[in-house]
């Protein structure tokens, strides 16, 4: 079995201290080139029903089909559907869940992206 030299244990440590700086400069410079954008605009929405609200227990369960439009920053539709339920009839209770596709294009780039709404 070797055992390390004090010349050794020296080369050792500078090595581990060099692979520790290369690490941490390596994730600065990462994190340099995250560029954090930000879009504003606005977007027109229609609802349409998609099922008859069904009543059971006193809680109402819908379906509603979404379409967007989007303008400024973002430029594209949005299609989706919504599912919400609450105490029948109430406009001011109740909770969502949605999915959206998303086509456009954003800073000059197109694509496409999904969302997820929720609220309570």
């Amino acid at each position: 079995m070797r055992t390390l030299t004090t010349r050794g244990y020296l080369a050792l440590i500078l090595l581990l201290g060099a692979v520790i700086a290369g690490v941490g400069f390596a994730g600065s410079a990462l994190a340099q080139d995250r560029v954090v954008r930000h879009a504003v605009g606005t977007f027109d929405v229609e609802m349409a029903v998609g099922d008859e609200e069904a009543v059971e227990a006193g809680l109402g369960l819908s379906r509603y089909v979404l379409s967007k439009t989007f303008s400024g920053g973002l430029i594209g539709t949005g299609v989706g559907q919504m599912l919400a339920g609450g105490p029948a009839g109430s406009q001011d209770t109740g909770t969502y869940v949605a999915i959206e596709r998303v086509v456009g294009s954003l800073d000059g780039r197109e694509g496409a992206f999904m969302m997820v709404h929720r609220g309570t």
